[in-house]
């Protein structure tokens, strides 16, 4: 049987004209295309529209690059992602079935700056081409690097970066950083951070993973593109960038691993979240029925209600464990009756208020805590 995957995708061009968005529905429809994978890709628009999903239809999320300044300007969009990004962290410290993330330069910026995981600035002159990275010690280890020499190519493209790794912050969050720009030996300026593994389940690259090398070429040939970037950067710079982009050691290769890399790893994740064994609960809840036939799927709302009302202790740490702080208080906060001790253990053990249950507000007395 297929597993159902959805997929977001958050666009982030501000309805600029933009080669990323092409990549990374390819990207996406092949990964789709997988056997035992169905599903698909929604498209919000954060910046024009700001439009966010809502992290529970969703399994994926893809966060694109950008045009602009990714410093804060007051804009609604900005106040909704940065609350996003929080709701992705706190959903994932306090459920198992995870949501999966992958931040590409501008989000990759907003993100970094809004968990002060480094100083984020203007650079001197933009960094445009196809260009080395170098992992660094974390980086050499990283699992979605696998494939990849040491120093790797990818399509850079930027005005603004990230330097100066706050390490009481990037440790006490438990990130990673695994890659640093070129290096520049008679320049003495820091070098950009360019990935970040956030947490298990968030990745982050400053660079576009996601440019391949037909797109690029065609891009870059049409003569009006052809020449801005010489003016901008001179004739030798875009012969060069030409010549990587036809090397399929380079972006060719980044691009078939980095974010493909991710789509497998959060799809394993996530099938193995969906086939995981029935929680061994006792049957101290369950008298009265057939123990054996309980359905913990379709039946897990009067299975949630039935253990926060009769269970043991111990079935309760389990259930939770295994639907996770959010489906459990939403069971309860919906539930048509509960018995007293059961809002208290809701109260106690998930947080919620007891004006947020719709049974007790609704009795005809309130029998206090």
């Amino acid at each position: 049987m297929n597993q159902n995957i959805k997929i977001a995708i958050l666009d982030m061009y501000n309805g600029f004209a933009n080669e990323g968005m092409r990549c990374i529905k390819m990207i996406c429809g092949e990964f789709l295309k997988q056997e035992g994978i169905k599903g698909n890709y929604d498209i919000f628009d954060v910046r024009k529209k700001h439009e966010i999903p809502k992290i529970e239809h969703y399994d994926i999320f893809i966060s694109t690059g950008g045009p602009g300044n990714p410093l804060p300007e007051g804009h609604d969009w900005e106040a909704k992602f940065r609350n996003f990004l929080d709701q992705i962290f706190e959903h994932n410290r306090l459920n198992e079935n995870k949501k999966y993330l992958f931040l590409i330069c501008h989000s990759f910026q907003v993100a970094s700056h809004h968990l002060q995981l480094g100083y984020l600035c203007k650079r001197r002159s933009t960094s445009f081409g196809v260009m080395p990275i170098h992992r660094t010690s974390d980086g050499e280890t990283e699992p979605f690097f696998n494939g990849l020499p040491e120093i790797f190519y990818a399509v850079d493209s930027r005005d603004y970066q990230i330097i100066l790794p706050n390490w009481q912050k990037v440790n006490d969050f438990g990130a990673k950083v695994l890659c640093l720009e070129k290096i520049r030996e008679y320049i003495p300026l820091e070098r950009a951070i360019m990935a970040i593994r956030f947490s298990e389940e968030v990745f982050g690259t400053q660079f576009h993973p996601e440019a391949d090398a037909e797109g690029m070429l065609s891009y870059f040939k049409q003569e009006e593109k052809m020449i801005a970037v010489i003016s901008e950067h001179g004739s030798d710079k875009y012969e060069l960038m030409i010549d990587h982009l036809d090397d399929p050691d380079k972006i060719m290769l980044t691009e078939s691993i980095i974010i493909p890399s991710f789509l497998n790893h959060a799809a394993k994740q996530i099938i193995a979240m969906h086939k995981m064994e029935k929680p061994n609960l006792s049957k101290q809840a369950f008298w009265d029925v057939d123990f054996d036939s309980l359905d913990y799927q379709k039946e897990a709302n009067w299975i949630i209600e039935r253990v926060f009302e009769w269970g043991k202790l111990s079935d309760l740490k389990i259930l939770i464990r295994y639907y996770g702080n959010k489906k459990c208080a939403d069971a309860l906060k919906n539930a048509h009756f509960l018995r007293l001790n059961a809002i208290s253990l809701g109260y106690l053990l998930l947080d919620i208020p007891k004006e947020d249950f719709k049974c007790y507000t609704n009795r005809p007395s309130h029998i206090p805590f």
